[in-house]
């Protein structure tokens, strides 16, 4: 699916990858700052995003995932955030601000949606893991206390037990 380059269809920089519940396949474009929706064919159906830190805007998207109804959520890199985008790309809200409280992100990288919609976003340069609600409240953190202590959280992923499973 797509080849490298900067037009319809084409990536630069894919980091991460989702599928809808009809089978489409969702792929950050990081280097070109969009999010591109292919069919399981590999046609592309939409991209959405641009370079900028306004909402709908991204920097360096990395990973995503898709909601029970179907929203797109963007780790939103440079930009510290997450977004939540509709099935078609439209802008919804962001989730999270810059920051290195509670809720707050510093170079999100992986992003996951478990049990009741909660949102869990590796949080890379903080070395943990949060949880938010899907309004983008602050639930819980994973990994500031020991035995789990994450050095760089990258991927994050929720198995069909509710277990949340971490790539450090």
């Amino acid at each position: 699916i797509g080849r490298k380059g900067d037009g319809a269809g084409e990536l630069n920089g894919p980091r991460g990858i989702a599928v809808d519940g009809e089978g489409n396949i969702i792929v950050s474009d990081t280097n070109n700052h969009r999010v591109q929706v292919f069919s399981k064919d590999g046609q592309q159906l939409r991209a959405f995003g641009r370079w900028g830190g306004k909402e709908g805007e991204l920097k360096f998207p990395h990973g995503v995932a898709v909601d029970g109804a179907g929203n797109i959520v963007v780790a939103d890199n440079g930009n510290h955030r997450l977004q939540l985008f509709s099935p078609s790309g439209s802008f919804l809200r962001v989730l999270g601000r810059e920051g290195t409280g509670p809720g707050e992100l510093e170079r999100p990288v992986g992003v996951a949606v478990g049990e009741g919609g909660k949102v869990l976003v590796t949080d890379w340069y903080k070395k943990r893991v949060q949880v938010l609600d899907s309004a983008g409240g602050y639930v819980t953190s994973i990994g500031e206390e020991a035995p789990v202590r994450p050095v760089r959280p990258v991927g994050v992923s929720v198995d069909g037990g509710g277990n949340v499973l971490v790539c450090d």
